[in-house]
């Protein structure tokens, strides 16, 4: 990615607008602004809406299950009182948008590269959002301080969600940034993220088309976790699954 917006955020987004054109049984998440963040090839997407959708519904209905999933975790917490949310890697997250009511009295921090952050403030930027700009490529030891820079209170529990992240991340960079997460969670706090096995990397690096479109992107695939181990893995890091 480098010096460059994420061409993976933008697919994400765009696919989470074209959940939309799903039939209404399968619609679980309603994304307005996902479009807006389409570029290079994928305005196509965004102009012929009812055919990509079509084309790409397996994609469209696996971003629509991650999202809600993390959309509940996301409730959870604001009905049990929590009041700071940190979006790690959050490229066109728009829930400080889609959630902007229940946020009104929530400190939201957007934690991504200057590049996509830019882009992202441009196009649809939050009144509700605390966004921090943070070059990963510098490592994750100095991303508390930064937080705690915009107003983060490490004495209070929060939300750190990472979504669509760590399969592009290597294996020591999944490490030193759990680890960092966990130097900022207060005990009451909760971690939610994504991840893909070792199979569907595979599975994704012998694509071609994907394959090249990632590479070309700067974000390969690299990371997979079996879920067996994701328990032992995340208590070695100082959470409980």
């Amino acid at each position: 990615m480098k010096e460059r917006s994420s061409l993976t955020a933008s697919f994400i987004a765009v696919a989470r607008g074209l959940g939309e054109q799903l039939p209404e049984d399968a619609r679980l998440v309603v994304d307005p602004h996902g479009l807006r963040f389409a570029e290079r090839w994928l305005r196509l997407l965004a102009a012929f809406p009812r055919v990509f959708g079509r084309l790409l519904a397996d994609a469209i209905v696996a971003v629509q299950l991650r999202t809600k999933l993390v959309d509940d975790v996301l409730a959870a917490f604001l009905r049990e009182g929590g009041e700071q949310v940190v979006v790690l890697g959050a490229g066109y997250d728009c829930r400080a948008l889609r959630f902007a009511d229940a946020l009104a009295h929530v400190r939201f921090f957007e934690v991504d590269h200057p590049a996509t952050q830019r882009r992202k403030r441009a196009l649809a930027s939050s009144s509700h959002a605390r966004y921090v700009a943070f070059d990963f490529e510098r490592g994750v030891d100095a991303l508390a301080d930064a937080l705690v820079a915009h107003d983060f209170d490490r004495s209070k529990a929060a939300l750190t969600i990472w979504e669509g992240v760590t399969m592009y991340l290597s294996e020591d960079a999944v490490d030193a940034s759990t680890r960092a997460i966990a130097s900022w969670s207060s005990p009451r706090s909760t971690f939610v993220f994504s991840y893909f096995t070792p199979a569907a990397v595979a599975r994704g690096q012998r694509r071609g088309l994907l394959r090249r479109l990632l590479a070309s992107s700067g974000e390969p695939l690299r990371f997979g976790i079996d879920p067996a181990r994701v328990s032992p893995w995340l208590s070695e890091r100082g959470f409980a699954l």
